[in-house]
């Protein structure tokens, strides 16, 4: 399951002809049992931010917008798509260039330095890829992992801040893929399933004492 399927919307929405494309959505209203149209405007315009160009609208999510896929150097120079989330109604939207810009200059040394991070949470999955002649170790775990896309948000409570988060399949768990994520895009602070979740303390609801990157 991705992110857009865990963070479905549960409103009805659908597009209104006489609207001029905008959204709508209905409520339904008990005490006098009538409907009543609410006219929300599509965002449709694009937005230009740094380090990616013009990001357009999500067609399933209002609140994303998308970039043109772009080389990832922690990745390789693998091109993946970058989404971010709520940037259009961000005051500070600036933080999300910064993160962005921090992100993009990480490359061989940050793959090394998560290495053992990711190695960590295939062992814990308990789940052997390939012949045990083949174990992953270090250097070879990064073969066993696809990167999707990647994910930008402001975190919602304690520090707020703007996070960079890869999602990537893993041949260890296809069920719930593997994220790692980057606070500010310059400090891997957590390496887990996609759970949706951007600390490990807010995962697990522990004090920001507790927080660990696996």
């Amino acid at each position: 399951m991705n992110a857009r399927q865990r963070r479905g919307k549960s409103h009805n929405d659908k597009m209104h002809p006489s609207c001029g494309g905008a959204l709508f959505t209905l409520y339904k209203v008990t005490r006098r049992s009538r409907v009543i149209l609410v006219v929300r405007q599509e965002k449709e315009t694009n937005m230009d931010i740094a380090h990616l160009g013009k990001l357009k609208p999500d067609p399933d999510d209002d609140e994303w917008m998308i970039s043109k896929k772009t080389p990832v150097p922690i990745l390789n120079g693998t091109s993946v798509k970058f989404i971010l989330e709520g940037v259009s109604d961000d005051r500070r939207s600036k933080d999300f260039e910064v993160a962005i810009g921090n992100f993009l200059q990480f490359g061989e040394d940050a793959r090394k330095f998560a290495s053992p991070f990711l190695l960590q949470v295939y062992k814990a999955a308990g789940t052997m890829v390939g012949s045990k002649a083949s174990v992953p170790d270090e250097r070879s775990i990064w073969d066993h992992i696809r990167p999707q896309e990647i994910h930008v948000r402001r975190r919602d409570r304690r520090d707020k801040k703007v996070y960079v988060a890869i999602h990537a399949e893993c041949d260890w768990d296809q069920e719930h893929g593997l994220q790692l994520v980057f606070r500010e895009g310059r400090d891997l602070n957590r390496v887990s399933d996609q759970d949706d979740e951007l600390t490990y303390s807010d995962a697990f609801d522990l004090p920001e004492s507790k927080d660990r990157i696996c």
